[in-house]
């Protein structure tokens, strides 16, 4: 759509909808009625915990700082790579 490389997009996820013990789908998220599940096999730099706001200022800040050694891989997008 945008032609923006994965490279230059953080994705944050606190799973608290899609792990929420409300959830009737434990790990699914639907934006409609029948529609298909959106969270599924998306990536996460950082989730659940490391969603943080020193987290989220040192991503826009482009610094390491509170963000290291938290950021997770995007494994289920791994080899996968999409421009959005």
């Amino acid at each position: 759509m945008g032609n923006v490389p994965d490279s230059n997009i953080i994705m944050m996820h606190y799973n608290d909808l899609a792990n929420n013990n409300l959830n009737p789908y434990p790990g699914k998220v639907f934006n409609s009625i029948g529609g298909p599940d959106v969270y599924h096999k998306t990536w996460a730099d950082y989730s659940g915990g490391d969603v943080t706001a020193s987290n989220f200022l040192a991503a826009l800040q482009q610094t390491r700082g509170a963000a290291a050694g938290n950021q997770q891989t995007r494994g289920a997008a791994e080899g996968n790579q999409q421009t959005r």
